[in-house]
């Protein structure tokens, strides 16, 4: 079967609408995303706030997004560009908080490579009209901030065991988007990859609440 074969297009109240499963998936991803945000304090920590804002920018980016899925046939690829932009800069803020773990110098330096790394995969994304370059963004993000969480882990940050192990939920995404797998006409390839995606962001969100709780402790 086509990868075509299982776009569901419906019409309500007179629209032409598809996809209700891509608006349902990433809704609720939109949803915890905002229970993330709203549950991180901010001004705590440089740590957390970088997390704060990836879960704020995320909430947005997908909740634009099921639109983008629902309304395409009116928006097209242009209804979509949005949210590969927020997507794009949601994973800059989690490696911000990454870097956090390095000293000042190294850090600055580490995100002017990011944000000038980030802007050329918009503008191909944009120019290109292309989702790949998105997704190829965020694969190589969240697998770097999966090494790095790895690496201080076994220095004895023990709340970034959680961010290794939602990155581990996500990577076969990367295999299901890129190979078109496509379990079920109610549950394709994007609708999988958005539940991998909610769980891994659980994960991240686990791991930066330990991270206050072990802050807490330590004064």
């Amino acid at each position: 079967m086509s990868a075509d074969s299982y776009l569901i297009t419906f019409e309500f109240l007179g629209l032409k609408l598809q996809e209700p499963m891509a608006l349902l998936t990433n809704w609720s991803i939109a949803g915890f995303a905002l229970y993330a945000f709203f549950n991180l304090k901010p001004n705590d920590d440089e740590f957390k706030d970088h997390w704060r804002t990836f879960f704020g920018i995320l909430a947005v980016s997908m909740f634009l997004s099921g639109l983008g899925h629902l309304f395409y046939q009116y928006s097209g690829i242009i209804g979509k560009i949005p949210t590969w932009i927020l997507g794009v800069l949601a994973g800059c803020y989690a490696l911000f908080a990454m870097f956090t773990y390095y000293d000042e110098k190294k850090a600055q330096k580490y995100r002017l490579t990011v944000w000038l790394y980030s802007a050329l995969i918009i503008v191909l994304a944009i120019s290109l009209q292309s989702f790949v370059f998105v997704a190829i963004d965020a694969i190589l993000k969240y697998i770097l901030c999966g090494c790095m969480a790895f690496h201080w882990f076994k220095r004895g940050e023990e709340n970034l065991r959680w961010i290794s192990l939602g990155v581990l939920i996500l990577l076969p995404s990367a295999f299901i988007f890129l190979m078109k797998i496509n379990p079920h006409i109610w549950f394709n390839k994007d609708d999988l990859s958005h539940v991998l995606m909610l769980g891994c962001i659980i994960f991240f969100y686990k791991a930066v609440k330990e991270q206050k709780l072990i802050s807490v402790e330590a004064r």
